[in-house]
C-alpha cells in the first residue's frame, strides 16, 4: 500500500498543469506543477480544430501564464499545452 505522501506525490505527478477559472469570462489562467511554462507553450482551439490567437498574455511566474480571452466568443474550446516533449489538452468553456 502507499503512504499518504507518496499517493499525494502520484497526484501531483498525474495532474502536473492546471487550468482556471473553467468557466471563464475573461483571464483564463494556466499552471503547471513540475516545470516552467510560456505563453509560446499554449494554444487555444475550438471544437473543430481552428486555432485562435490570444490578444494578450501575461507571464505571472515562471510555472504559470495568464491569457486574455476577453476577445474570444462564449463556447467550448480546448487549450494545449506542449512543453518539454509532451502534450496535454484540456477543455474550458468560455462564457
Amino acid at each position: 500500500l502507499l503512504s499518504t505522501n507518496q499517493m499525494v506525490d502520484q497526484s501531483i505527478a498525474e495532474n502536473k498543469y492546471a487550468l482556471y477559472p473553467n468557466p471563464v469570462s475573461n483571464r483564463l489562467t494556466v499552471t503547471s506543477a513540475m516545470q516552467t511554462l510560456k505563453a509560446a507553450d499554449i494554444s487555444i482551439f475550438d471544437l473543430q480544430g481552428k486555432q485562435y490567437r490570444v490578444s494578450s498574455s501575461r507571464q505571472v511566474s515562471t510555472n504559470k501564464v495568464e491569457l486574455d480571452l476577453a476577445n474570444m466568443a462564449a463556447g467550448i474550446y480546448m487549450v494545449r499545452v506542449q512543453a518539454n516533449g509532451e502534450i496535454k489538452m484540456f477543455r474550458f468553456v468560455k462564457q
